[in-house]
């Protein structure tokens, strides 16, 4: 496993610590962030880091547990893919499922890298899994 790969598992390691936005450290400021539209955001997200905190602290004021589950890394340089599931249970009221539900996104991500800092995000969530 090379360096990439090490960083990816080093960022899902710190997003499922239980410490809100403790993997940013592991980003860029001009990171170029991009998450395909979900149930909870149509529209899709995008931007820098900056956007990436306010994403963080709008997922944080809606789920408990947050947490990532890498099924799959391939790597290519500065470049690597992981497959696996983003895990979490609805903390509010007023999504698409009650609150207390588990949910998963089985989901893919892209991450870039320069220097050891992610430069580069795109993020692929799937329809989700609920569990009551």
């Amino acid at each position: 496993m090379g360096a990439t790969a090490e960083l990816v598992r080093r960022w899902a390691d710190l997003y499922s610590n239980g410490t809100p936005g403790s993997f940013h450290q592991l980003y860029a400021e001009d990171v170029d962030w991009l998450e395909a539209p979900t149930s909870i955001t149509p529209q899709g997200r995008s931007g820098d880091l900056q956007a990436i905190r306010q994403a963080s602290a709008f997922g944080h004021s809606m789920f408990r547990d947050q947490r990532v589950l890498i099924d799959e890394i391939i790597e290519d340089g500065h470049r690597a893919v992981w497959i696996g599931t983003w895990m979490a249970t609805i903390g509010i009221d007023g999504l698409p499922f009650p609150n207390g539900t588990a949910v998963r996104f089985p989901m893919a991500m892209l991450i870039e890298t320069r220097d050891g800092l992610i430069v580069r995000q795109r993020d692929f969530p799937t329809a989700p899994v609920v569990s009551e």
